[in-house]
């Protein structure tokens, strides 16, 4: 009757603090060990000597037996009946994950498996993977692990850092016992890296995770990546993008540039190419975040009447001298054409209703934007600032917001202007 009653508290709980506490007043006190049945499928890691090193999902139904609660609510330490035990942390402490439809519950309870032990496991180890789990095996010619720095959630590792070395990197598909699965913003950042191998472990790459990689010539994209933000500015050397065949989710085209898998969204054009021109497939209607960045040898780029978005930072510190934004593009985003030192001349399509932050900001020798349609809302008020001395908007006369000699932009800013006839 003891473990019915028990069961009854347990579910009536609804704070996890209170059901913390009501378990460490049961068991540390439960003489023998308080067995039980999991009412959910529970992923529990695997922590050996106070190190986690892995994870197991421990399915709906399994027999457990707690062991010992953790001081300072570390968690529950629980026995499947079989092999090692296992830590249960005190954030998945939940009725719905934890312990416990009891199975004494009942006027004749079915037998429970023998406990591992009638006392808590010896301090120097907490608890050991099962044997029925395999160890990782390191990658062949992977980085020590000891070169990144890591935050793990999920069961996963997120490369947050990069302290190693630099040159030809390998990265290892597991860190501390964790899958590769994120390379995080700002990871790599400046690093004296010379090529770059992503494990097929890892799902995303966030934006900026290469930034400033200056020496940069070759990134190897894994077979799982399904997230991509961009690989950030400064990439001036990057020649070489290649993916493994078997991703679904983005391609590499013949001359080497990234695109999603339907050829929507161009992502990364090696920004060390040698080409001075390049047309953009028709099938293109987003540019990515920093897609052309530092692509100092373009001299031009056609840019397709399929095109809607621009990126943020999409032609930062390109080469181009001249460019025709097609009439479909709605948005130019923050920063898109900044400091683009060789870019002269640039007429925008009829369709364009927002242009962001800085957007030609630092372009020194910009000395014509030319409006085919009204005036667009400008995010801030530096949208051409640090142009050229004779810089000048030009607009249709029968274009809605303009004014001339002066054009004074939603933001408030003033940029010379002149109407010209339709």
């Amino acid at each position: 009757m003891r473990f019915f009653n028990l069961r009854r508290v347990v579910f009536s709980i609804i704070s996890l603090r209170s059901l913390v506490f009501l378990l460490m007043g049961v068991f540390l006190h439960a003489s023998p060990p308080t067995p039980g049945t999991l009412i959910a499928d529970m992923p529990v890691p695997l922590v050996v000597e106070g190190k986690t090193v892995g994870s197991i999902t421990l399915k709906a139904g399994s027999q457990v037996s707690v062991i010992s609660i953790l001081p300072n609510n570390g968690g529950v330490v629980i026995s499947r009946g079989e092999g090692s035990p296992f830590i249960v942390p005190q954030t998945a402490l939940t009725k719905e994950s934890i312990l416990l439809a009891i199975a004494t519950a009942s006027a004749t309870p079915t037998p429970s498996p023998t406990p591992l032990a009638a006392t808590p496991p010896p301090p120097a180890i907490v608890a050991k993977p099962s044997c029925t789990i395999s160890p990782s095996q390191p990658q062949e010619g992977a980085a020590a692990e000891s070169d990144f720095t890591i935050a793990s959630a999920g069961g996963i590792a997120t490369i947050i850092g990069y302290k190693g070395p630099g040159g030809n990197v390998v990265i290892p598909n597991t860190i501390q016992g964790f899958p590769v699965g994120i390379i995080a913003s700002g990871a790599f950042n400046g690093a004296k890296i010379v090529s770059v191998v992503i494990p097929d472990t890892v799902t995303k790459i966030e934006g900026r995770s290469f930034q400033r990689c200056e020496i940069l010539a070759k990134i190897v994209l894994p077979k799982a990546l399904e997230e991509f933000g961009g690989f950030g500015l400064g990439l001036n050397s990057l020649k070489v993008i290649s993916i493994n065949q078997e991703n679904q989710n983005f391609s590499v085209s013949s001359d080497g540039v990234l695109f999603d898998s339907a050829k929507t969204q161009l992502l990364a054009y090696p920004a060390g190419k040698r080409e001075i021109h390049y047309t953009i497939p028709e099938t293109v209607t987003e540019l990515g975040f920093y897609s052309f960045a530092n692509t100092k040898n373009l001299r031009s780029v056609d840019l397709p009447a399929s095109l809607i978005k621009i990126g943020t930072d999409a032609f930062n510190e390109s080469g181009i001298h001249e460019i025709t934004i097609p009439n479909k593009v709605t948005s130019i985003d923050n920063f898109a054409f900044r400091y683009c030192s060789n870019l002269e001349n640039v007429s925008i399509g009829n369709e364009c209703n927002q242009i962001g932050m800085g957007a030609f900001v630092g372009c020194s020798k910009l000395k014509k934007v030319q409006f085919e349609g009204n005036a667009p809302s400008a995010k801030e008020n530096n949208t051409f600032a640090g142009t050229a001395k004779n810089f000048k908007v030009y607009y249709h006369s029968n274009a809605e917001g303009f004014s001339s000699p002066f054009w004074v932009d939603s933001s408030g800013a003033r940029w010379c202007s002149e109407a010209i006839e339709h």
